[in-house]
This record gives C-alpha cells, structure tokens and sequence, in this order.
C-alpha cells in the first residue's frame, strides 16, 4: 500500500516518534540506506485552468477552477493496473501562460523500473502517460493535455 505525502504533510498516520523509534541505536548513514530502490515519489505540478479573480499565490479552489479542487483524488498506474493513489492539496493562483490554479502533488512508495506511468484523473479529466525520471524530478503539466477526458 502506497504512502502518500501531500504538500509536506505525510497521510500514513504515522508519527514522528514512531518513525524514529525504528532506527534506534543505529547510525545516521546506516538509517540513511533504509531508503529502498524498489520504490520512489511521483511528485509534480497539475496545473488547471481557471477563471480570473484571485492573487498569484493565492487559493484557488472552488467554482471558478475548472476541474480540479482540493481532495481530488487520483491514480498512478503502469503496466495497466493501479499502482499508488494520490490526493491534492488545495491549489495556489498563477498567471504563467494563462489564468491556472496549480496543485502540487508527491506520492511516495511508487513502485520503480516499471518505465512508464500514468496520472489517471478518472473517466471525466482523462489521463497522461510519464517516464519514471519525469515521476521522479517533477511533472509539471497542465490538465487539459491529458487525453480520453469528456
């Protein structure tokens, strides 16, 4: 089961202080290679088209934002079958290359060396197909490139 980080906060539920009892008396470098190669975290940049009206920077959920809004949920998938889910934060206003709100996405525990990967927004705002190095240094992609949405 993936875990997911979501704009700094992770949603595993599981503490600080649980974390840290699992490296106990261990050194920094040899909890440092717990880091495993078998998985990595998809993070990127959705960006939506949306109607004038808000601050760079500021939130931009709600009605005027044309498909997406916090607690959107979403699926990675590779080789046709869902690998990890991921949930978006709220969204901030930029006026790069139009009116967009811009959510910032990061789910951990992507299984690795599947080569290729798929943001699925569901049936409504379609999907789009990304290389694992792009998964891993940061998609940025505006919704209305992805394919198959109504």
């Amino acid at each position: 089961m993936a875990v997911f980080v979501i704009a700094g906060l992770a949603l595993s539920g599981c503490s600080a202080s649980e974390s840290n009892s699992n490296n106990e008396g261990r050194g920094d470098s040899e909890a440092a290679d717990d880091s495993s190669e078998d998985t990595f975290t998809a993070k990127g940049v959705l960006r939506d088209r949306t109607l004038p009206g808000y601050r760079v920077g500021e939130v931009c959920d709600g009605p005027n934002v044309f498909n997406l809004q916090d607690g959107y949920e979403f699926k990675i998938q590779a080789e046709g079958k869902t690998v990890a889910m991921g949930t978006l934060p709220s969204g901030t206003f930029s006026k790069e290359e139009g009116n967009f709100c811009e959510f910032e996405f990061s789910v951990d525990d992507v299984p690795a060396g599947l080569g290729f990967y798929t943001i699925d927004l569901g049936e409504r705002n379609g999907h789009k197909e990304f290389s694992e190095e792009e998964m891993r240094t940061g998609v940025v992609t505006k919704t209305e490139k992805f394919e198959g949405g109504i």
